[in-house]
């Protein structure tokens, strides 16, 4: 009989060795199995490298009631070594197995921190107040300001332009994932490297804008249409700048109102009529008035000519001919004149017919009958 060499003899022992292990440990088909195992071999000599390996089956398989029976049974049987030594390789096998569990939690964690597409989207909600120089704006991660919103946002993108506000995070809100964003047009142009922002209590952040004119905003959107964000009045900020607010407004009434006296006497001193050389007279309003008249008299000649020229000698024929027709003739009869030289103007008073004309009026007469015998004779000298 031929007997195999030592080396295999050996190899073959430890084989067969671990084979046992497996097969009384680790090849059990189930939990439960396992037990009905522990059970039968209860009250038997224990081995401590057997339950070792035993321990580290239950642990990575997770039969946590199969490791409590094993941890018994060492420490009702087991010597002192075996029990120091089952405890280190517990405290072992569980802090691999802690560590290893929160790493696939942080793992978990991450993976869904970093997901950005198909969630919900909401416009945050802020309040806002200004002085003279800042607009101070406070920021709710909820549709509204009374409503409840994110605790914690992660991943804060914020972007300041000199005429946009943006911002975007993302956090959950009754276990649900959620992006807040804001995308603000500003009334007028800010100053963004002299603009902050920061954190501020649970769910809100703050800003502040410099402004680039030191002026009033008469609200905070450039645009008049209802914005797509809840923007109500920041009321504790309000009354911490009541008392400049209220100096600055009337500084800004003082100043518009100098800027248009000055702007009027700017006007005064460039306008022609205010440019009046030394010796020119000045114009008074009526004579303005008349010169105002006629240039519109001369605008509506220019217009109208051909009616003119059919109206003009119209009106100088009926005025001829009126002149013909109300002035005396030339030659009057002789009884005329005579009586008229007698009894004086037909304007005059009598006091009766048969008065006795005076002194004056005889000189009257006797002066007017020479003048018509002289007209006579000249008239005969010249025939």
């Amino acid at each position: 009989m031929v007997r195999p060499p030592w080396p295999v003899l050996g190899l073959s022992w430890v084989l067969g060795q671990v084979f046992v292990r497996e097969v009384g440990a680790g090849t059990s088909a189930s939990e439960e199995a396992l037990l009905q195992r522990l059970r039968d071999s209860d009250g038997a000599e224990v081995d401590g490298t057997d339950d070792l390996q035993l321990l580290r089956t239950c642990v990575s398989r997770s039969w946590w009631t199969a490791a409590r029976a094993v941890v018994a049974r060492t420490h009702k049987g087991g010597a002192s070594s075996e029990l120091e030594l089952l405890q280190k390789e517990v405290t072992s096998l569980t802090s691999d197995l802690k560590q290893t569990a929160d790493e696939f939690s942080a793992f978990s964690a991450a993976t869904f921190r970093d997901q950005t597409q198909g969630l919900v989207e909401v416009n945050c909600a802020m309040q806002w107040a200004q002085n003279s120089t800042f607009v101070f704006l406070g920021v709710k991660y909820a549709t509204r300001w009374s409503a409840p919103g994110a605790i914690e946002i992660s991943d804060v993108s914020v972007n300041i332009t000199p005429s946009v506000f943006q911002l975007e995070g993302f956090g959950h809100h009754s276990s649900i994932r959620k992006r807040y964003t804001i995308d603000l047009p500003l009334f007028a142009d800010v100053v963004p490297e002299q603009s902050s922002w920061s954190a501020a209590s649970v769910g809100r952040m703050t800003a502040t804008f410099r402004k680039q004119k030191a002026e009033r905003w008469a609200r905070l959107p450039k645009a008049t249409s209802k914005s797509k964000h809840q923007i109500t009045s920041w009321l504790d900020m309000e009354e911490r700048w009541a008392d400049e607010n209220v100096d600055e407004a009337k500084e800004s009434k003082s100043k518009e109102k100098k800027a248009k006296k000055e702007t009027v006497e700017a006007k005064k001193e460039t306008s022609p009529s205010a440019k009046k050389e030394k010796g020119q007279r000045v114009h008074t309003p009526w004579r303005k008035k008349l010169q105002r008249w006629w240039k519109q008299m001369q605008k509506l000649m220019r217009n109208n000519w051909p009616h003119l020229l059919l109206i003009v000698p119209g009106l100088l024929l009926m005025l001829f001919a009126g002149y013909l027709f109300v002035s005396p003739t030339r030659d009057e009869p002789e009884g005329d004149l005579a009586r008229t030289s007698t009894t004086g103007s037909p304007g005059e008073l009598r006091t009766g017919e048969d008065a006795e004309p005076s002194d004056l009026q005889k000189a009257t007469a006797q002066q007017l009958a020479t003048a018509e015998v002289a007209a006579d004779q000249a008239e005969a000298e010249g025939s």
